[in-house]
């Protein structure tokens, strides 16, 4: 697993492990876990942080998995860019990654300038946040990670392969 991309959604999604409402009315637990729509609900369930860290993993296995199957993926041409694609889908889901077609169409130009614009200029930018909208976008138009994550010992631990397949691009 590659520890840049779960650092990044870690910090961006928040572990909670006690399961809530978010912001679309949708029961959420741990990194962002979407979890099932039920009739009576999720109120009162509790994960343990080892539960929250197990389901992270298999959420980015299965985003990553979608990712590797739209036709953008063969465009990405560095590291950064995969692995804000794999985050987009971990966020969104494939489906609703799938609607953003003229970002998708310039990312399979390499319009990368104009498809990093796209991105911003959407409801899921306003909707995620400056932070994350804007980390994303930057990986998308510049290709690479800023010099803070570059020079970090994290990033040089993790420039093993990809899990499940992945091939990896450095960046």
């Amino acid at each position: 697993m590659d520890p840049i991309l779960v650092r990044d959604i870690q910090k961006a999604e928040g572990c909670s492990l006690t399961a809530y409402l978010d912001t679309n009315g949708f029961w959420t637990i741990g990194w962002g876990h979407k979890l099932p729509v039920t009739l009576r609900g999720w109120n009162g369930l509790v994960w343990t942080q080892e539960q929250a860290d197990i389901q992270l993993e298999t959420d980015i296995a299965d985003a990553g998995k979608h990712a590797m199957a739209l036709p953008e993926w063969t465009a990405d041409d560095s590291r950064a860019r995969r692995n804000a694609l794999v985050e987009l889908v971990f966020n969104m889901g494939c489906t609703k990654w799938q609607t953003f077609t003229k970002t998708r169409t310039l990312w399979r130009l390499q319009n990368w300038s104009n498809a990093s614009a796209e991105l911003m200029d959407s409801l899921w930018s306003r909707q995620v946040g400056k932070t994350r909208s804007e980390r994303l976008a930057n990986y998308l138009r510049m290709g690479c990670y800023p010099p803070s994550v570059v020079a970090s010992s994290l990033y040089a631990s993790s420039l093993s392969a990809w899990p499940h397949g992945f091939a990896l691009v450095a960046a």
